[in-house]
């Protein structure tokens, strides 16, 4: 073995005795089930080993705060009574900030468990990584009291402006369509049809909540991550309402899998969205 390879050597056995010690640190603090805790600290070290190959062991721990917070944030994510590997639910309000943050986290899995309800959200913060928007410190405190206020405004008014479409265009069907296509095939055009309002209900609902959403990222209250993913979903759902509209009052002989399409524009949509107002206070930390 030559010099720099047992260097390497070393300095992973470093890196990974950092982490472990790391963990155990946690582990000390945290007060769960012995499945829930083993879980949670699988995919805490799982995270870090994901952070260390940007930022280095050390850097990696330091970004995840002290063992103590660390183990509370757990604890509030895998102590819901509801909480399943298989098929995660969760309703639980003490559970729904740690949810919030592990949706917009850019060292974590790609799918994470629901923020409210049933089944798996992708996690926002993973994707803006991937597309080069996101970096693993990049959500930090300074960076949280940088991003300017007005960046938020746009990000409120890039929910805004789709949802409001949205239900000006399901107005508009409503008014003029005797019927309206309600249910699609994956490869087919529409195969079932009902009254306009009935319809055209599911574009009000998510326009809805993608305006509600964006109300509350604006708020000052919740810490970066939250106020991030509030914004990207709150972005999701005024997308989905739109492409949801458009299809229904013009396109029924599209295939239903047009669906996919739009949830993938959203989903990259709300990314840009996210990492354009990460960039804003990131940018003026720098400058500093």
């Amino acid at each position: 073995m030559t010099g720099h390879e047992t260097s390497e050597r070393r300095g992973r056995m470093h890196q990974n005795n950092l982490i472990d010690s790391y963990v155990d640190d946690v582990d000390a603090h945290l007060r769960l089930p012995r499945r829930s805790r083993l879980q949670a600290l699988a995919d805490l070290r799982a995270g870090l080993r994901a952070a260390a190959l940007d930022l280095g062991a050390e850097e990696a721990v330091h970004t995840f705060g002290p063992a103590a917070s660390t183990a509370e944030r757990l604890a509030s994510e895998y102590a819901d009574p509801f909480h399943r590997p298989w098929l995660p639910f969760g309703l639980s309000p003490r559970s729904l900030g740690a949810r919030a943050r592990a949706a917009m986290d850019p060292a974590g899995p790609w799918f994470v468990p629901r923020v409210v309800g049933i089944g798996w959200d992708l996690n926002l913060g993973r994707l803006a990584r991937a597309v080069g928007l996101l970096g693993f410190d990049d959500l930090d405190d300074e960076v949280a009291r940088a991003i300017p206020h007005d960046a938020w405004r746009w990000a409120f008014v890039a929910v805004s402006v789709p949802a409001g479409l949205a239900a000006a265009v399901a107005a508009s069907g409503v008014a003029a369509m005797p019927l309206a296509p309600a249910h699609w095939p994956l490869l087919g055009p529409a195969d079932r049809w009902a009254p306009p309002d009935v319809a055209f209900a599911p574009v009000l609902v998510f326009a809805a909540v993608g305006e509600a959403l964006a109300v509350v990222a604006v708020w000052r209250h919740a810490d970066l991550p939250v106020r991030l993913a509030l914004a990207g979903f709150g972005s999701i759902a005024a997308v989905l309402a739109l492409g949801t509209a458009v299809t229904t009052r013009w396109l029924a002989r599209a295939p239903g899998g047009l669906s996919l399409a739009t949830l993938s524009v959203a989903a990259l949509g709300a990314a840009s969205l996210v990492g354009a107002v990460v960039r804003s206070g990131r940018t003026r930390v720098r400058v500093r």
